[in-house]
């Protein structure tokens, strides 16, 4: 099995990274001794989150953290992923030329300590690509001020639906650094990429 985790982090006063330690390294909200890491975090007594809500203290600082967090079944082509406010996961279908978005309720980290969040799956079609990333990517403008958008993306993996995973992650990574030319990135990114190659 794969694991895949993005978990940005909103906050003013301290350090972002501070921040994020903080809660990360306390205890791992995906940790889960028995190996079902999914079915733990979605639990109803979801003691991680009420220690986020604590460490974070989201009430009277406004920091929280958005989360996506997938499991990948190599062999079954199995996803199974819990969201967390944050932005959904992209699934192209090469075959009906059709975008869906891996979405799934749930607010994002720390806003509510009893919060229990929704595990989702699917079955991996051969072809089809998942594109999992942060709003950096979409958010990017060129020196006009215009953004890079989730059209120019979907575009993008549409019009390379023939690459391989890291071909078009290239790709994707290659046509944002030529939209923005020398304008410096306002945000980080982050981008995953997952195709099934074969049943």
């Amino acid at each position: 099995n794969w694991e895949i985790l993005e978990t940005p982090l909103f906050g003013e006063g301290e350090p972002r990274q501070l921040l994020a330690d903080k809660g990360w390294n306390y205890k791992h909200p995906c940790y889960n001794p028995t190996g079902t890491h999914l079915a733990y975090f979605s639990d109803e007594d979801n003691q991680d989150n009420q220690m986020l809500w604590r460490v974070l203290d989201t009430y009277d600082t406004g920091n929280f953290m958005t989360f996506f967090y997938c499991e990948l079944t190599a062999g079954q082509h199995e996803v199974r992923w819990v969201r967390a406010g944050h932005d959904p996961a992209l699934l192209y279908n090469p075959r009906n030329n059709e975008f869906r978005e891996l979405r799934g309720k749930g607010l994002a980290l720390g806003v509510f300590p009893d919060y229990a969040y929704e595990q989702n799956e699917h079955t991996l079609a051969q072809g089809e690509t998942v594109c999992i990333a942060t709003d950096g990517l979409w958010e990017i403008t060129n020196p006009e001020g215009e953004m890079f958008g989730k059209d120019r993306l979907k575009d993008i993996i549409y019009g390379n639906s023939q690459l391989r995973a890291d071909e078009l992650l290239a790709e994707i990574l290659h046509q944002v650094k030529t939209f923005c030319s020398a304008a410096k990135p306002d945000d980080d990114i982050t981008l995953v990429i997952i195709k099934a190659v074969s049943m």
